[in-house]
């Protein structure tokens, strides 16, 4: 798990600004519509629970939307005397007309342009994700996620637009900018599915990641000594420590099968475990005091399996925690055996 790191200020300023502008024309008309055709006591409560957030709904941060996912509940059990059901009846005519006032499938295929934007812009599922600066996969950090114009010119992308709070259980989440989490299909589709996340708590990738929440990876085998290392085998295990017991960073781990899809990346390891070997501490001291570097952050930019890790920016290329992690281990097995060797 990586998080999604919004460090270009203006660029995000821009995709929240046709946010808005798409609700404020689009969704605010889908409302109106609704309102103007339905009074029954379903329509009723929709009313009562969207007047008052409508437009929060748009740029709601993880805890607004976890206040009004809690508020949806208890208007509920207050106004119906009883408790959420999937199959309750009053909640299915409740959901359905959500879903057509935050209507996504209307959203993803939307081709109206934005007529209030200075450059007339398309907003739909395509351009958004095109624009969000995510080009990896942030719950496994294994796939590559891309964008493209098709022969019309049209944005496009490879990525799923996945929900964090699903918009099956939660439709009026289904269009609030910061509830879209760029992910690739096998993360959404295969393992995420419907899985209710506000029940179950995961990392939330704007918010946390693996390295807040001092999760990391490590290799494992039946050689205690770890000379494993060194023979550069397929003799081990890639594991993934959690030593704080983190309740959603181990949700997480669980449900996007990490420790399971890792330990087809044995080969990345191996090859990561054999460059730090080569390039250890002390052979970079002798390259840095060449002269022909700057720094050991240069050096390692021509480690062939080392691409400087930075946790504070989006990586472009996948496996970046694997990697560092992996590194690092290295680096202090290759410490402790030089002190041992020396003492």
């Amino acid at each position: 798990m990586i998080k999604i790191i919004k460090d270009d200020t203006a660029l995000w300023d821009e995709i929240e600004h046709c946010h808005t502008l798409f609700f404020s024309e689009y969704v605010q008309n889908w409302y109106s519509a609704f309102l103007a055709q339905r009074t029954d006591s379903h329509a009723q409560f929709v009313k009562d629970f969207i007047n008052p957030i409508f437009n929060n709904l748009c740029l709601c941060n993880l805890s607004d939307m976890d206040i009004y996912i809690s508020d949806f509940k208890n208007r509920f059990k207050s106004t119906f005397n009883k408790n959420l059901h999937k199959d309750d009846t009053d909640l299915k005519a409740i959901k359905e007309y959500l879903n057509q006032i935050y209507d996504y499938g209307k959203f993803s295929k939307n081709e109206n342009i934005l007529s209030n934007h200075s450059k007339k812009e398309h907003w739909n599922r395509h351009t958004l994700l095109s624009a969000i600066p995510v080009k990896i996969c942030p719950y496994c950090n294994r796939t590559h996620i891309s964008s493209y114009a098709d022969e019309e010119g049209k944005q496009k992308t490879t990525a799923d637009c996945d929900h964090f709070f699903n918009k099956a259980t939660y439709p009026f989440l289904a269009l609030s900018l910061y509830n879209f989490i760029p992910s690739c299909g096998v993360c959404n589709e295969r393992f995420k599915l419907a899985i209710d996340f506000h029940k179950a708590r995961h990392l939330y990738p704007y918010d946390r990641c693996f390295d807040s929440a001092g999760v990391s990876f490590a290799t494992r085998s039946t050689d205690s000594s770890l000379s494993y290392l060194t023979k550069f085998t397929h003799d081990f295990e890639i594991m993934i420590l959690n030593p704080s017991d983190d309740s959603e960073a181990g949700n997480s781990i669980k449900t996007f099968r990490l420790k399971e899809l890792y330990q087809s990346h044995k080969c990345d390891a191996i090859d990561v475990i054999e460059d730090s070997i080569i390039y250890s501490k002390s052979q970079k001291k002798e390259f840095q005091s060449t002269g022909l570097f700057s720094g050991e952050s240069e050096i390692e930019r021509y480690i062939p399996s080392r691409y400087v890790y930075d946790s504070t920016k989006n990586p472009s290329r996948p496996l970046r925690k694997l990697i560092n992690d992996i590194f690092l281990e290295v680096e202090e097995y290759i410490m402790i055996s030089n002190a041992v060797s020396t003492s």
